[in-house]
């Protein structure tokens, strides 16, 4: 019931949103049209954070790949070293024993 207050509150309306398994139409400028400028520009924003983040993860990780020969600590500051090693599991090694159907599961 919050929810609804909520949305409500913000002047959204979700009754003639696109149901999910309409996937494209979810992506159309039809789905913020709710939305007012603040709310497009935050949501934007976050957007354009969560692509920079993906972005820098997987340089850093192509980086790392890279540059660190695997199970070798590196000294960055005394008490800090980076560690090239991969992780078979999910959250840190959790159910790396499984075989396999975890990281479908988790992706």
């Amino acid at each position: 019931m919050a929810e609804v207050s909520i949305l409500q509150e913000h002047h959204i309306d979700l009754t003639h949103r696109p149901i999910l398994y309409n996937m494209p139409h979810c992506l159309h400028s039809y789905e913020i049209s709710g939305l007012n400028n603040f709310q497009k520009k935050l949501l934007m924003k976050w957007l354009w954070l969560s692509a920079l983040t993906i972005v820098l993860d997987q340089l850093t990780k192509k980086i790392a790949e890279a540059e660190l020969l695997l199970h070798k600590p590196v000294a960055i500051f005394p008490g800090f070293n980076f560690t090239l090693m991969y992780n078979k599991g999910a959250a840190f090694s959790f159910l790396s024993e499984a075989g396999g159907w975890q990281r479908i599961f988790f992706v």
